[in-house]
């Protein structure tokens, strides 16, 4: 029972801490065109500033790094709470993002180019495994 819940609750924390990294990283980069905007007197356009911002090479760098950074905890985190079988744990505690990641890539609404969206998705369980191995190198097992 205790890899389940591992599992289950390394999805939720690399969901978790990818949206809410993801979220800072859209303020972060949005905020001086909101100013810019502000600064002219015009409303900033919603539209254009997500087509902007999804074009930016530092929006893709950070998008892949938060992702990252997610599935490696909520690898670490699976493994940790299960005990045993933890390198699968850390694999699967990437399920759903990666179950996202080919829903968005199959109905086009990522608005990340293809080749990265495909190593996102192919690089996310591994990260979880360096989690899991982190873990267990932390508890003195390898």
């Amino acid at each position: 029972m205790k890899p389940i819940i591992g599992i289950v609750v390394g999805n939720i924390l690399d969901f978790f801490v990818s949206a809410v990294l993801g979220a800072i990283v859209v303020a972060i980069l949005t905020v001086p065109q909101v100013r810019e905007a502000a600064a002219h007197g015009l409303h900033p356009n919603a539209q254009a500033m997500m087509a902007s911002l999804t074009s930016s090479p530092s929006f893709l760098i950070a998008t892949f790094a938060t992702g990252a950074i997610g599935s490696l905890l909520g690898g670490f985190v699976a493994a940790w709470i299960a005990g045993q079988t933890e390198i699968l744990c850390g694999a699967l505690s990437a399920a759903f993002g990666m179950i996202e990641g080919v829903r968005e890539l199959a109905a086009g609404t990522s608005g990340v180019p293809l080749p990265l969206m495909v190593v996102s998705i192919l690089l996310s369980p591994l990260l979880g495994v360096l989690g899991a191995q982190i873990r267990m190198s932390m508890a003195g097992r390898r």
